[in-house]
């Protein structure tokens, strides 16, 4: 039994981050509509605009940016 970790550029500032695939904050891409992962630094930016607006802050589940258990894939 092993660990994994998919990683893959941020939908914002298209830096790599690493992510559980599940549990990672995500973002629709207009064009394909494939949902891509948003880094822990981007869902901080944002956080605080949306709070600026008095808007709801997304939330980040515990483990979206840890290594997971490989049977979870």
């Amino acid at each position: 039994m092993g660990f994994a970790y998919v990683t893959s550029p941020c939908k914002l500032c298209r830096r790599l981050v690493s992510y559980h695939p599940h549990k990672v904050p995500s973002m629709r891409d207009k064009v394909s509509g494939d949902r891509e992962p948003v880094c822990p630094r981007c869902v901080e930016r944002l956080n605080v605009r949306l709070r600026e607006l008095g808007q709801s802050e997304i939330s980040v589940i515990d483990g979206a940016y840890e290594p997971f258990d490989e049977c979870e894939l």
